[in-house]
């Protein structure tokens, strides 16, 4: 009986690092290069601003509840901030979709997503105006606060920094295929059966 509860606690730990497991961990590292395929919105003015990447589908439930919070967080913070929503479904897909009210973009290869290692959605990473990489995690974590104490800290690091030494080491690479909106069938689109979304149960 002992030995059978030990396995239930055990399987049940490994349930939750799973879980909590559900991207690699880049904060205080330079950021790999943003791969846009094609922008859905206009093109955001990147620099000088923290820019929040906002890893999500159209058929991700905890991602369309989150969307209307980050749209508060979008509006508040223009001035600092840059939301862009990044999914790996066509663009038909969405364009289809409507209430999101931040810039917007899709990589059908889920390039950037594989590179930072995001294995479940929704799920936030925001970059600093250098391209550090400085918070990562669900969208429903980032509060208000949570983004004042990183502007904050910025400031206190930009201090230190001499300016001529402040660039953007972002870069933006644009890739897009046409074929993928022609009904290509080599389209690399995954659907809900091939990403987790581990933070359904939240």
């Amino acid at each position: 009986m002992k030995k059978l509860i030990l396995v239930i606690c055990v399987c049940l730990m490994s349930s939750f690092v799973v879980k909590a497991q559900s991207y690699t961990n880049l904060v205080g590292q330079k950021t790999p290069n943003l791969v846009i395929e094609k922008w859905i919105s206009p093109v955001p003015q990147l620099q000088g601003k923290f820019i929040v990447i906002d890893f999500w589908a159209t058929w991700c439930g905890p991602c369309r509840v989150s969307i209307p919070h980050m749209n508060t967080l979008a509006a508040k913070y223009a001035e600092k901030i840059v939301v862009i929503g990044l999914s790996k479904e066509t663009e038909s897909a969405i364009r289809a979709f409507k209430g999101m009210e931040y810039y917007s973009a899709i990589d059908t290869r889920g390039r950037l997503q594989a590179t930072v290692g995001v294995r479940g959605i929704p799920n936030v990473m925001i970059i600093d105006p250098q391209g550090i990489v400085c918070w990562q995690g669900h969208p429903t974590n980032l509060s208000e606060s949570v983004i004042d104490k990183l502007i904050e800290d910025y400031a206190k690091k930009l201090g230190n920094v001499p300016s001529n030494q402040v660039e953007v080491l972002l870069n933006i690479e644009e890739s897009y295929d046409s074929q993928l909106e022609k009904g290509n069938s080599n389209s690399t689109e995954e659907g809900p059966s091939q990403i987790v979304d581990a933070y359904e149960q939240m």
